[in-house]
């Protein structure tokens, strides 16, 4: 129970102060989401770059995904990120 009350109490520091009531939803900025989704985006595409050099082997089920796959998910996951730091949350 303690470590419930340490955990919302860290929460609330990271996240502001937030007087919701019962049932209320805390809402993100526009430009706190674009450059949350961004940033996610750009690890996810950091990960199909390790892939292409690293030649790291991905199997799901019975289906090997080859390593040119990552070159796709690298260029879309990239570009998101680039629409969601950038042009959106206008970061630079």
């Amino acid at each position: 129970m303690g470590n419930n009350l340490a955990l919302n109490s860290s929460l609330t520091k990271l996240i502001g102060n937030a007087n919701l009531k019962s049932g209320e939803v805390m809402r993100m900025s526009s430009m706190t989401y674009y450059r949350l989704t961004g940033v996610i985006f750009g690890l996810v595409a950091f990960f199909h770059l390790l892939r292409l050099v690293l030649g790291w082997t991905v199997v799901i089920g019975p289906y090997n995904i080859p390593v040119w796959a990552s070159l796709f998910g690298l260029v879309v996951a990239g570009y998101l990120s680039y629409l969601g730091c950038v042009k959106f949350g206008k970061w630079i």
